[in-house]
């Protein structure tokens, strides 16, 4: 099994070179979904971006990363850079509600 930091760089690598295999991106975003607990605050912005950029179907990703910006532990560690992927993101895979709530 992959690290929650494996996870993040594999699918944000994807994201950046504009590898799109749809199988491949939601299997990944279905398993960050499941363990974005486990993701620092980066991971998490980094990952929401990535899916968003290579069009997941899993759209459980998204809340759960609001969710998991609801920790004090995560948003308090959020950074410039963090916030813009995160609101990227949202507006990119139509969850403005939750970019404009940032």
């Amino acid at each position: 099994a992959f690290k929650a930091q494996e996870l993040s760089n594999i699918i944000w690598a994807c994201a950046s070179a504009g590898h799109r295999d749809q199988v491949f991106t939601d299997l990944a975003a279905k398993e960050i979904a499941e363990r974005l607990g486990e993701f620092d605050p980066q991971g998490v912005g980094n990952s929401t971006w990535a899916v968003s950029m290579l069009g997941t179907s899993i759209k459980d990703v998204y809340y759960r990363a609001w969710e998991r910006l609801g920790e004090p532990a995560c948003l308090l560690h959020c950074t410039d850079k963090v916030f813009s992927m995160l609101v990227a993101g949202f507006f990119r895979c139509g969850e403005a509600e939750l970019a404009w709530r940032l």
